[in-house]
């Protein structure tokens, strides 16, 4: 309904998700229910992070490609207070979160900034 609401007053709207996310499939996030929209991946660990944080972005605003980013080639140190890599007898590994992973949960300067540097005029509120 707010995507819709945004779209009847011509505002722009972000949704971020991480990587893992699968609510970019909901049919409401499809442009035939809220208009034209984008869909661009991001990793906080390129604004400045202790972790990648792979994350992806979909917007309404042509402004979301600025906040394109890649962790490709920067090195980050494990953090095992921050996510677990667990290992299962069949092979596989499971990712979870630790202790300190809220803490890591806080928008960057420059993640924030970026839209701005490049004369975005909108306006930005969480609904958190």
């Amino acid at each position: 309904m707010l995507f819709i609401l945004c779209k009847i007053r011509k505002v722009d709207w972000l949704l971020e998700q991480p990587m893992s996310s699968c609510v970019d499939q909901l049919s409401v996030l499809q442009p035939n229910c809220i208009g034209s929209n984008t869909r661009v991946n991001t990793s906080m660990g390129a604004f400045g992070a202790d972790s990648k944080k792979p994350t992806w972005l979909r917007s309404n605003g042509t402004w979301i490609n600025q906040l394109r980013r890649s962790c490709a080639g920067l090195a980050f140190a494990p953090n095992d207070d921050v996510v677990h890599l667990q290992p299962h007898a069949d092979g596989r590994k499971r990712l979870s979160g630790g202790p300190g992973l809220k803490g890591t949960q806080v928008y960057l300067e420059g993640y924030g900034k970026q839209p701005w540097r490049n004369g975005c005029s909108a306006t930005f509120e969480s609904t958190h």
